[in-house]
């Protein structure tokens, strides 16, 4: 079962960090596979509104975008129901990479 620290700290009062929580849980027989932090990995998703939208020639269902994130702007792939601009609605995009540079 996953369980979030958060969620947890709503219910009880937690005086001390995920990892020390996972070692007294693990103490009085309860086991913890892991502890897994989701901050590092969202802190390098940025958000972007979608400036341009034309469809992936061979595919039926990918697109290529140019995102402008802050004045930055990139070129990704996205799924074929993206739309750029106020006309289209200017979807928003979420992108990162895997070295953790966002674009």
């Amino acid at each position: 079962m996953i369980i979030s620290f958060a969620w947890l700290k709503e219910m009880l009062e937690i005086p001390v960090p995920p990892e020390e929580l996972a070692e007294i849980l693990t103490f009085l027989g309860l086991e913890v596979e892991k502890v897994t932090a989701y901050r590092p990995i969202l802190e390098r998703v940025v958000i972007g509104e979608i400036k341009e939208c034309s469809p992936v020639q061979g595919t039926d269902h990918l697109s290529f975008t140019r995102t402008d994130v802050g004045g930055r702007r990139y070129r990704s792939c996205a799924a074929h129901e993206c739309s750029a601009g106020p006309e289209g609605g200017g979807d928003v995009a979420g992108l990162s990479d895997r070295s953790g540079d966002a674009h």
